[in-house]
């Protein structure tokens, strides 16, 4: 007999930065981040989503780099493609 398919929805907090635009974290240290964002590396860090993948170099899913605003020093934008942030 097959398994049946259901449909959920999950809440999740969506995060601003002060100048109002979307940010994937307002503070970490007291973990008011977005349940995908993580970080991964071997040789230093990256900022990733774990929900938004990019073609890797053998085309594998790779999570999606974040970037920083104010030249890498200010709050993490969602990319595109954000499933939180998707109008």
């Amino acid at each position: 007999m097959p398994g049946t398919t259901e449909r959920r929805t999950i809440q999740v907090d969506a995060y601003r930065s002060p100048d109002g635009r979307p940010a994937c974290a307002v503070d970490l240290s007291t973990g008011r981040a977005c349940p995908f964002l993580r970080v991964t590396g071997m040789c230093g860090t990256k900022d990733c989503c774990a929900v938004v993948l990019t073609s890797g170099w053998k085309g594998d899913g790779l999570p999606a780099t974040l970037s920083r605003d104010k030249e890498g020093t200010g709050y993490l934008r969602p990319v595109a493609g954000c499933p939180v942030w998707r109008s």
